[in-house]
């Protein structure tokens, strides 16, 4: 019955310690709140300095020591970084990509250019062998009249 007592009173302790943080956590974000809600109206130093001591207080009624605080927003800062430096190296090559896009359109427009002049040199070629053909087949044509009208004048 003892040992039962013991974890109840660890448990109630316990339970009581967490409240009490939740409490402190709760009540340093209201001053936070009013602080940035009534920012314009004071000093500027006052107002980091308040800051400072918000964030100390923070972190201490969390249970998170200064350094580890400190070293996770040095943590954030590194990956934010990071990410600029990734967001930058992207859009550099989203432009490359789109440089490269407008300049194979180019080429393609100066293709299709080239190939309509090509097929339009090509109906022209057709049409000339066409005339050729026509006048090769009246060609036969006059000569077997011509003949024909020999054989007949012998």
């Amino acid at each position: 019955m003892n040992v039962i007592n013991t974890i109840s009173i660890k448990k109630t302790k316990q339970h009581v310690q967490r409240r009490q943080l939740n409490m402190q956590l709760d009540i340093s974000r209201k001053i936070m709140e009013i602080l940035d809600d009534n920012a314009q109206q004071v000093p500027e130093g006052f107002y980091l300095e308040v800051c400072n001591q918000l964030k100390k207080l923070h972190g201490a009624a969390s249970g998170v020591p200064q350094d580890e605080l400190v070293r996770r927003e040095l943590a954030v800062r590194r990956s934010r970084n990071r990410l600029e430096r990734q967001a930058a190296e992207l859009n550099t090559l989203k432009e490359q990509v789109n440089k490269s896009v407008r300049d194979y359109n180019k080429c393609m427009e100066k293709f299709k250019e080239k190939k309509r002049k090509l097929e339009d040199r090509l109906q022209v070629r057709d049409d000339i062998l066409k005339g050729r053909e026509k006048l090769m087949d009246d060609f036969e044509d006059n000569m077997t009249l011509a003949e024909l009208q020999r054989t007949l004048s012998s």
